[in-house]
């Protein structure tokens, strides 16, 4: 072991002394009920996490992604912190200073599901699914709010390094800075969803995966498997559906734009695409039944488009003020969904700044509003600062599509995805941004790595000159009308 890897060693068993010497003793003190299932996923999640790290070292085959096993302890140690800073204390409805975050209703009403019987009788809520997630969960490992984060996380962690392994088999060529992808276990959007009970930490990485995998089986049919692709298409849609029905349309057009960039080497393509899209439009038939069934709902495709534009609903109009810029990009009609993309896109972005929308007080105490609104601006300030890597990454792909195909697959991931949820909102919320983190990131990793230093650097000029005039006329527009 030379140097680094030495020092890289020492600050891994620090960090993991200081992960279980600092938790388990806080549940001991601070847990009212189901301790020694807590304890046991505990212990189960850091050393299962681990052995996830490890595997992914061994399959790339890159030793420099053993910081995983570094930046998984230290994900768990921010996630359990931001749990009981910005969490638990505002988590019970009797002392709450601000009820009604859709998460602590999650974390109510999925008891009370469990206690009914699965029943969801008299349990108000759009997308019921989720409540029976976590109720399922509940049931088996009992309630109290560190399980959903431990569990969260570790699903988070799992779905991360598959991707991770995916990406580095589907290209050509390897970099030396491929272990900046270690750096996806701290994106700020998901360490805070990690910690609740929210339906975003169900969706989140996973959405990706049965993509990638259809790509890696393109690739190489013998190391992924018909079955696995199909069961990840089915698992992740049936998932989407209860969690976030709209999201299987750009789901699926990702899907259609794999089979139409990426080469095969799988003698049953055709088949194979004639069987995902099977899946997704059976998805698709039943999504009405899950939602009425689940007690969610009635939930109408038809309806996604009308309720883009400003008569969808008037209700959530009065939210803004008269002079909100979200209110001024809300299109009357498709053409103008269209035509103001590429402003939403920029506000989707840059949302809630530059407003911080917290304050020190409120950190200090426990208000979950103040701790989504200061992981909102770390969010915000890392997607504005990535952005140009992601065109240079969508741009890189799309020029070597013929030489390096594999490259399109995480453009034809994101920008379903990012489009969707700019073009597909009534207000634009920095919340739903958590479908499109982890494959904004990666297109950000293929532009950084294999971008062109002077191309990128135009971009950046080009992106912050843009900013700075956007930024001119939001000042002029909300202090002259």
């Amino acid at each position: 072991m030379d140097g680094r890897g030495s020092s890289q060693a020492g600050v891994f068993y620090l960090l993991l002394s200081g992960l279980l010497g600092t938790w388990i003793p806080v549940f001991y003190v601070t847990l009212s009920s189901a301790i020694p299932a807590t304890l046991a996923l505990f212990l189960g999640v850091v050393f299962g996490g681990l052995w996830l790290c490890k595997r992914a070292v061994e399959v790339t085959g890159d030793s420099r992604l053993a910081l995983l096993k570094s930046f998984w302890v230290l994900k768990l140690y921010l996630t359990l912190t931001l749990l009981y800073l910005g969490w638990i204390p505002d988590l019970d409805p009797a002392t709450s200073r601000a009820w009604g975050y859709d998460p602590q209703r999650y974390y109510e009403f999925a008891w009370e599901l469990l206690h009914q019987g699965f029943n969801p009788e008299g349990l108000e809520q759009n997308y019921q699914g989720v409540l029976y997630y976590y109720a399922l969960l509940f049931g088996l490992l009992g309630r109290n709010p560190v399980i959903p984060a431990l569990w969260n996380s570790f699903l988070t962690l799992a779905a991360t390094t598959l991707l991770i392994r995916i990406s580095l088999f589907l290209l050509n060529e390897r970099s030396k800075r491929d272990w900046i992808l270690v750096g996806l276990l701290l994106i700020p959007g998901l360490l805070w969803h990690d910690a609740l009970t929210a339906k975003e930490s169900i969706l989140g990485p996973l959405l990706c995966l049965p993509v990638l995998l259809l790509a890696g089986h393109f690739k190489h049919p013998g190391r992924v498997s018909v079955k696995a692709v199909l069961s990840a298409w089915m698992l992740v849609a049936i998932l989407v559906a209860l969690a976030r029905s709209t999201l299987l349309v750009p789901l699926a057009i990702s899907g259609v734009l794999l089979l139409l960039l990426c080469p095969s080497r799988s003698r049953g393509r055709l088949g194979i695409g004639i069987l995902v899209s099977g899946i997704i439009f059976f998805v698709v038939a039943i999504t009405p039944w899950l939602a009425g069934t689940s007690g969610g709902y009635e939930f109408k495709f038809s309806q996604v488009l009308g309720e883009t534009t400003k008569t969808a609903d008037e209700k959530l109009l009065e939210q803004w003020s008269d002079r909100s810029l979200g209110k001024m990009l809300l299109p009357n009609n498709p053409v103008e969904a269209v035509a103001y993309l590429p402003f939403r896109s920029i506000l989707m972005l840059a949302i809630p700044l530059p407003a911080l929308g917290f304050t020190l007080e409120g950190l200090r105490d426990g208000s979950w509003f103040d701790y989504v609104a200061i992981m909102s601006v770390l969010d915000s300030v890392s997607l504005l600062a990535a952005f140009p890597l992601v065109l240079a990454g969508t741009m890189l792909a799309w020029r070597c599509r013929r030489k390096m195909p594999y490259l399109m697959v995480w453009p034809i991931v994101f920008w379903p995805l990012f489009l969707a949820v700019v073009g597909g909102l009534t207000i634009l919320h920095e919340r739903y941004r958590i479908v499109f983190l982890t494959p904004f990131y990666f297109c950000a990793w293929l532009g950084l790595t294999r971008g062109e230093p002077k191309k990128n650097f135009q971009l950046y000029g080009l992106w912050f000159g843009l900013l700075s005039s956007a930024y001119c006329f939001y000042i002029f527009y909300k202090r002259m009308f």
